[in-house]
C-alpha cells in the first residue's frame, strides 16, 4: 500500500513492510508444514531410508546443555499464533527452561500476576490483539522488575522504530528464527540486559 504524502514523494515502506511480512509468514508456514510432515511420519510409524555407505558412522559430541540451553529460568513465552507458540514452548522446554505460555498480551499479565515464583524472561511477539508486546512488558515489569525481555517480529527493528512500535536497540528476534538462533538469542538477553 504506498501512498503521497504532502511533497508527492511516494512511500514505500508500509509496502515494503508488508511485502517482508508475507514473504516471513510463508516461510514459517513451510517450516511448520515441515514440522508437521515429519510428526505425522513418525506417529504413523514411517521412517526415511537413508542410502548406504561404506563409511563408518561418525559419532557427535553431544551438545553441552548449559551453554545453548536454559539451566531451569522460567520464560514466560506470548504469542498468538498457536502452532508458533507451541513450537517456541517445545525449543525451550526441551532445552532447561520451564515455560508458561499467553495466547495475548492482556491474559500475559494476567498469568504474570497470577504465577507463583519468578519470571525470569519474557519471550513476546510485538503485534497482537488486544494488547501489543511492548504494553505488556511495561506492565509485567510493573509486577516483576527483574525480569528480562526478548521481543519477537516478522518485522526489522528499523521498520518497528521507525513506525514508534517500539524503540531502537531493544532486544528483538526476527522471525522466522531457528531453534538455534533462539537459545542464542535468550543466552544472549539473560547474560546482558541494558534495563530494556
Amino acid at each position: 500500500m504506498a501512498c503521497v504524502d504532502s511533497g508527492g514523494r511516494i512511500a514505500l515502506v508500509n509496502a515494503q513492510a508488508e511485502r517482508n511480512r508475507l514473504a516471513r509468514q510463508h516461510q514459517e508456514a513451510q517450516w511448520l508444514e515441515s514440522l508437521g510432515q515429519l510428526a505425522a511420519e513418525r506417529a504413523a510409524g514411517l521412517t526415511r531410508q537413508l542410502p548406504a555407505t561404506s563409511q563408518p558412522a561418525q559419532q557427535t559430541p553431544p551438545r553441552p546443555r548449559a551453554a545453548e540451553g536454559g539451566n531451569g529460568e522460567t520464560v514466560l513465552v506470548v504469542e498468538d499464533e498457536i502452532a508458533l507458540r507451541e513450537v517456541i514452548r517445545r525449543f525451550l522446554a526441551r532445552n532447561g527452561y520451564q515455560v508458561i505460555t499467553a495466547a495475548n498480551g492482556r491474559d500475559a499479565v494476567e498469568v504474570a500476576a497470577s504465577h507463583r515464583g519468578g519470571i525470569d524472561l519474557l519471550v513476546t511477539d510485538v503485534i497482537m490483539p488486544q494488547m501489543s508486546g511492548k504494553e505488556a512488558a511495561e506492565r509485567i515489569r510493573a509486577l516483576c522488575p527483574s525480569v528480562k525481555v526478548l521481543f519477537m517480529s516478522g518485522y526489522t527493528e528499523g521498520i518497528l522504530s521507525a513506525q514508534g512500535v517500539l524503540e531502537a536497540g531493544i532486544n528483538l528476534i526476527e522471525k522466522p528464527f531457528t531453534e538455534k538462533s533462539l537459545l542464542a538469542k535468550l543466552r544472549g538477553v539473560i547474560a546482558f540486559d541494558p534495563g530494556r
